[in-house]
Formats: C-alpha cells, sequence, structure tokens
C-alpha cells in the first residue's frame, strides 16, 4: 500500500516536484465557541472517556455555506474534548 507520505518521500528523492494538495477539514473549526457559532447543533452526546463530547450538527452552516461534505449529507460528527474536564455541579 502506498501512502500519500511514502509518495512524497519516493518523489522528493526522484527530485520531481509534489504539487500538494490542502489538508482536509482545515476550513472546520477548532474551538467548541466556533463550533457553536459556524453550525446548528443538533445533539450533543457524552464521549465513552472523560471530558469528551460528541456534537453532531447539521452540514450546512449557519450562513447555508456547506463545505467538506458530500453529495447528500445532511450531518457532520465532532468529537470534542476538555483539557480540563468541567465537574459536576
Amino acid at each position: 500500500m502506498v501512502t500519500q507520505s511514502t509518495a512524497l518521500v519516493a518523489s522528493e528523492e526522484d527530485g520531481d516536484e509534489v504539487s500538494k494538495e490542502p489538508e482536509p477539514w482545515v476550513s472546520e473549526p477548532k474551538l467548541l465557541s466556533a463550533l457553536m457559532d459556524e453550525y446548528i447543533i443538533e445533539n450533543k452526546f457524552p464521549g465513552r472517556a472523560p471530558g469528551t463530547s460528541l456534537y453532531v450538527v447539521q452540514a450546512r452552516k449557519r450562513n447555508g455555506e456547506t463545505t467538506e461534505c458530500l453529495e447528500g449529507q445532511h450531518l457532520k460528527f465532532f468529537l470534542v474534548f476538555y483539557l480540563h474536564p468541567v465537574p459536576f455541579v
């Protein structure tokens, strides 16, 4: 199996230049506050590991734009972890 990293190494050894494609999901939010601002939250589930949550959001952003989606995709899943788990109050 040839992976992208082995293909890059092989082409660099040959002296060929490889056009790099952008990393997938670079436009997706990196912070929970950004996730809540950009997407409509459908549901939230507690994760199995402490301090994690699974957010189910609509694939369409609040502004109506859809990015990083397949045709007909309605939902996206985000696994969010907290560096400092919030204590239960």
